[in-house]
């Protein structure tokens, strides 16, 4: 939230200039989304009424109630949108950003190498700077750049370059943190610091073989596999090799990110006989009938497994 006002009331005619709580750093490309939002007013007065206009190409929302706080709720859309202005302020110098970590949402588990996006927010060129970068905390040995120009806002050449930062190896099924901040442009403070650092949260993706069921498996049932594939995705194809025995359960496979006709994910047999695994499921009601709910996008060229319905 950069803007809390308990007793804000918009005046008639024009605009109203709202300055910020907080710095909101947008980095001149990305889609902004404005929400607006205010609690309830038992007298039912004009707090946090806005001007909107009728837009049916791009269908923006808003949701509405009485006596009740809609602030992060979940919107219905409506064709119509607020009238909003944002006044972006002027540059300042020596003032660089990381705007991104590349690939990290396809990181697989081993060895990767870390590329990072630096751009120059400010009004003068930058040939000099250091990457900074920690992961879980711990910090890692700092990159230092120079003599590739970052040219300054408006300028002719580029204002931001890809800058390869180091490597890490990532283990499976474990979360990670990993931060990058940039310092020093051309050897003296950073001028706007809210745009230094990007962070992520995220656990490298599934390929390879693994196992499910039985004693010291990767994951102990069908359920826990699924959780995996669609919570990290793949990075390359994933075989399952599924232990010998009869598990009880309901499952649907939801969408994998990163998968394809060439990232396939299979399941299959360990013993490579197809009725030594069984799945199955009592089913109760009409609207849950089914063992195993499929998706699109799992490849498999023979059947893997044995499904009873028992």
């Amino acid at each position: 939230m950069v803007y809390f006002n308990t007793l804000y009331k918009p005046t008639a005619g024009g605009y109203d200039m709202l300055a910020f709580d907080m710095d909101f750093f947008w980095n001149g490309t990305q889609n902004l989304f404005v929400d607006i939002c205010w609690g309830p007013t038992p007298d039912y007065d004009c707090s946090g009424r806005v001007r909107w206009y009728v837009d049916t190409l791009s269908a923006p929302g808003f949701e509405r109630t009485d006596g009740t706080n809609v602030c992060d709720w979940d919107m219905d859309w409506y064709f119509v949108k607020p009238i909003v202005q944002l006044k972006r302020g002027n540059p300042s110098p020596n003032d660089i950003g990381v705007t991104a970590i590349d690939g990290i949402d396809g990181f697989c588990a081993g060895l990767q190498s870390i590329d990072v996006d630096v751009a120059n927010f400010g009004f003068n060129q930058v040939s000099s700077f250091f990457l900074n970068w920690s992961v879980k905390g711990v910090l890692q040995t700092p990159a230092s750049i120079s003599g590739t120009l970052l040219d300054n806002l408006g300028g002719s050449g580029a204002t931001e370059l890809i800058y390869a930062l180091g490597s890490y190896s990532f283990l499976f099924g474990s979360t990670y943190e990993i931060s990058v901040w940039s310092t020093l442009p051309n050897g003296v403070a950073d001028t706007v610091n809210i745009n230094d650092t990007v962070s992520y949260i995220f656990t490298p993706g599934l390929s390879g073989v693994y196992t499910l069921g039985g004693l010291s498996p990767d994951f102990p049932d069908f359920d826990s596999a699924d959780t995996a594939l669609s919570s990290y995705g793949v990075c390359d194809s994933v075989i399952i090799k599924v232990r010998t025995g009869t598990y009880t359960e309901q499952f649907s496979l939801g969408d994998i990110p990163g998968s394809s006709a060439n990232r396939y994910v299979v399941f299959e047999s360990e013993s490579g006989v197809i009725t030594d695994v069984v799945i199955q499921h009592a089913n109760t009601l009409w609207n849950e009938n089914y063992i195993v709910q499929p998706m699109e996008r799992l490849f498999s060229k023979e059947p893997a497994m044995y499904y009873s319905d028992n």
